[in-house]
């Protein structure tokens, strides 16, 4: 498939599509299930916390974590990197432009489906 010249069915570089794929795409079901994943061990993470605030720290950085509420949809968790010495955001994940635009998207969506039930 391709959109607006961006092809959805082979890899970015050009490459073709894993195999199972192309089954994948003949069958319409969806990608196969992931099996779980392990819960992280307490330690690792503690250890990789501290090592992340040092490093920011260091750097007159902090990280300020929320959560957004979506009335419209799922609410949010937002991580900012904040400089210490101003008070300003370096970078917000996910970027507020990225969040607008997939609220616009939902938007059409709900159109798109809204008139298919004519």
């Amino acid at each position: 498939m391709n959109i607006s010249g961006f092809d959805t069915v082979s890899g970015r570089d050009g490459s073709p599509p894993p195999a199972d794929a192309a089954a994948r795409r003949a069958t319409g079901s969806a990608a196969p299930p992931q099996p779980p994943r392990p819960e992280p061990d307490a330690a690792v993470m503690r250890e990789a916390s501290r090592t992340i605030e040092r490093i920011l720290a260091s750097r007159d950085l902090h990280l300020r974590f929320s959560v957004e509420e979506d009335a419209a949809g799922p609410d949010r968790i937002v991580i900012e990197l904040v400089d210490e010495s101003s008070g300003g955001v370096v970078r917000r994940i996910p970027p507020q432009t990225l969040v607008t635009i997939a609220s616009g998207m939902e938007d059409l969506a709900g159109l798109v489906v809204d008139r298919q039930a004519v």
